[in-house]
């Protein structure tokens, strides 16, 4: 997961999405060819469209090397619960 913080943290600013857009990214919403992301069911229930600047899409195309569902998967871990 550490490998994808960078790309993650280039998407959040230089797309001005929020957090849980990006962690909700599917590999059918990004559209490297045309530099298209699609955001599903967004804040007000539509979808949004944003465009990616070039360095977010080299970025983006550095960490397609795994293919999962979900673009950004969260690590197998076991949830943990605050100390009291």
């Amino acid at each position: 997961m550490h490998l994808a913080l960078p790309v993650i943290f280039r998407i959040l600013y230089g797309c001005g999405l929020r957090v849980s857009e990006v962690v909700g990214l599917r590999y059918k919403d990004v559209n490297l060819e045309d530099g298209i992301l699609t955001i599903r069911e967004a804040k007000t229930d539509r979808d949004r469209y944003i465009p990616l600047s070039d360095s977010v899409k080299e970025a983006c195309i550095g960490s397609w090397e795994r293919l999962n569902l979900f673009c950004f998967p969260a690590p197998k871990v076991a949830p943990t619960r605050p100390q009291n």
